[in-house]
């Protein structure tokens, strides 16, 4: 009915201090009932200097107290080399790893798609990529995100954001597929990435979908100020080829008329319909709504 659980946390509540301020950007559910947290944490933070972040987890059990058995009294963070790390999503494994998915900041190209998987009791699993972690550039050494992410049934992982290039002018929809050991997975588009252009700049990709056929959808808006935004959706096929039955090429764009309009989460139906979310606000953002759409997702 909407009313909090008191039997979970503090009447409902549960708040977690790190070692400094810290932000939880998404949320999985183990089989056990444990829950899993994952989001950024400061680090030697100074007002006015550049941040320092690290992914940061935290697992709770289904009562809300800290789980003990997770790294250090339930918290665990992890550094990459570089300055701002952030984890936008997570997940877990049907072996109970878990995988912590957003960008590392690198001063050898700036930001990149990143990933650190973790054993169940919170330590890096260093079978995973290069002792645990891996990080992608999509070949332009300037910033690189994942905001989304997602676990194929055989084990693989595709990641989806943006690709930004160096001189800014461009911003595409990013995706990655990784095998189950952290390697980038060359049967996908041949290296592992691709990139979706809607023709226009700039646009980021902040939900992914994955189909039963295996075909990924992925869902965000652009990212541009100065012109109109509408909710963009892509699909691809199992290879990373845009599937031409989907929309025009494998896009769809869809305008809220005189309104700007950006979607931002999406969920699959058991019919394979496609629900987005996100808002819809006047070109002077001074307010948004509620904005939902539905998408025939069947060949």
């Amino acid at each position: 009915n909407g009313s909090l659980d008191r039997s979970f946390g503090n009447g409902g509540i549960v708040t977690t201090t790190f070692p400094e301020g810290s932000y939880a950007f998404d949320v999985a559910l183990q089989p056990d009932g444990k829950i899993v947290a994952a989001g950024t944490v400061f680090v030697d933070f100074i007002p006015g200097e550049p941040s320092n972040t690290d992914f940061a987890l935290a697992r709770y059990n289904p009562d809300g107290t800290p789980d003990a058995a997770f790294g250090s009294g339930g918290q665990v963070s992890t550094d990459f080399v570089g300055m701002e790390d952030d984890a936008f999503s997570v997940l877990i494994q049907s072996d109970g790893k878990i995988v912590a998915v957003g960008s590392a900041n690198s001063p050898a190209t700036y930001y990149d798609f990143a990933a650190v998987r973790y054993l169940s009791n919170g330590t890096i699993d260093t079978a995973f990529g290069v002792a645990g972690k891996v990080s992608t550039d999509f070949g332009d050494h300037n910033f690189d995100r994942a905001q989304s992410a997602a676990l194929q049934s055989d084990g693989k992982i595709v990641a989806a954001g943006f690709a930004i290039s160096q001189n800014g002018l461009s911003e595409n929809f990013a995706v990655a597929r990784y095998t189950a050991n952290g390697v980038l997975d060359t049967t996908f588009s041949r290296d592992g990435i691709t990139q979706i252009d809607f023709g226009n700049c700039c646009q980021s990709a902040y939900q992914v979908l994955l189909q039963s056929d295996g075909k990924i959808i992925t869902v965000g808006y652009p990212n541009t100020e100065d012109s109109d935004s509408d909710f963009l959706l892509a699909r691809l096929n199992p290879r990373g080829s845009l599937d031409p039955t989907f929309g025009v090429g494998g896009r769809v764009r869809t305008s809220f008329g005189d309104l700007n309009g950006g979607a931002n989460g999406a969920v699959l139906q058991s019919d394979g319909k496609i629900v987005a979310v996100g808002f819809q606000a006047t070109f002077s953002n001074q307010w948004s709504n509620f904005a939902l759409a539905r998408y025939v997702g069947a060949n």
